[in-house]
Formats: C-alpha cells, sequence, structure tokens
C-alpha cells in the first residue's frame, strides 16, 4: 500500500523589547533589540508501492532534518514632527528570518541558513483625522536570502532590493476606507 509517517517539530524562544523616547516635542527616538532562538526537526518515511510485485520491491524512502540557530536584530529610528499631523523620519535596521519547516523541507539540504539584512529607510508620514499618507525610500541588503531557484528553496547569493513606497488611506467613516 501507499502511505507514509512522519514528524515536525518547530519551537522559538525569544526577547524583544522596544522603546519609544521622545526628546522633546518635536523630537524622538525609537530603539527596538530583538534576540531569538529556534529548533526544528522533521523526519519522514514514505513508501510509494509503484511496484506490484510484492512488498520487497516498494519504492521508499526516508527524509530528515534537524536545524537550530539563534539570531539578533536591531532597529534605530529617528523621528522629526515637522508640522502638528506630519513628519518625517530615518530608520537603520537589522533583521532575520529563520526557515520554516516548509522551506527546509522544500530545500535539498533541509538546512538553510538564518536570512539576515541591513535595512535603511526615511520617510514623510501625514496622518490627519480621515487621511493618513506616507512616502518612503528604503534600500536593503540581504545575505542567505530564502528563495526558491526553480527545484528547491535555497539560500540565494548577496542581493540588494531599493526602491519607493508610495501610501494613502481616506476613511469614510469607521468601516470604509479607500
Amino acid at each position: 500500500y501507499d502511505g507514509s509517517v512522519g514528524s515536525q517539530v518547530f519551537g522559538s524562544r525569544g526577547l524583544y523589547t522596544r522603546a519609544n523616547m521622545p526628546l522633546n516635542n518635536r523630537d524622538s527616538v525609537v530603539i527596538g533589540l530583538r534576540r531569538q532562538n529556534y529548533h526544528q526537526n522533521s523526519s519522514s518515511y514514505y513508501y510509494y508501492g509503484g511496484n506490484t510485485a510484492g512488498w520487497q520491491y516498494c519504492d521508499a524512502s526516508t527524509y530528515s532534518f534537524t536545524g537550530s540557530g539563534i539570531s539578533t536584530a536591531h532597529e534605530l529610528q529617528y523621528i522629526k514632527n515637522i508640522a502638528e499631523q506630519t513628519k518625517i523620519y530615518l530608520r537603520s535596521s537589522r533583521n532575520f528570518r529563520f526557515a520554516n519547516l516548509d522551506d527546509n523541507g522544500s530545500s535539498a539540504s533541509g538546512n538553510l541558513n538564518p536570512q539576515t539584512s541591513r535595512d535603511s529607510e526615511i520617510g514623510f508620514v501625514f496622518d490627519a483625522n480621515s487621511t493618513k499618507s506616507s512616502v518612503n525610500y528604503y534600500f536593503s541588503r540581504f545575505t542567505n536570502e530564502i528563495g526558491f531557484n526553480g527545484s528547491f528553496n535555497v539560500n540565494l547569493d548577496p542581493t540588494e532590493r531599493h526602491g519607493i513606497e508610495i501610501m494613502s488611506r481616506y476613511s469614510l467613516g469607521s468601516r470604509i476606507n479607500l
């Protein structure tokens, strides 16, 4: 008969702290720190009975991986209120993402490295009662980015991304936004 048996476990513990510190009535600084560890284990036994000549001719396979790691992220942001409803900000951060069980389950090795990035951003925000608009420019450098190469999930070569994000929202009431 065809079938499979397996187990998957993913555990994570972390500490996160963030402080928003006003310097005066126009300027503030945000500092954040996150430290997290994880452990994951996956094992599977697959049986495909492709050959019906007998049980000894089955197409069986076993798959397993174990991964663990610790990473740290941090952020530093400066915010300046330039008018009552308008502010500008500068932000710099280091971020990470662990491969989850699905990422590792679809990789050739089963143990992808954590993805990390260094990010910078400058932005402008207008926030009135019914209208909120923002525009920002961002720049990110990724190391070990988790991506799909057409066959498997892999850690990609270092990459850079930059761009502009523009957002605007207008509230027509408590339940409708454009």
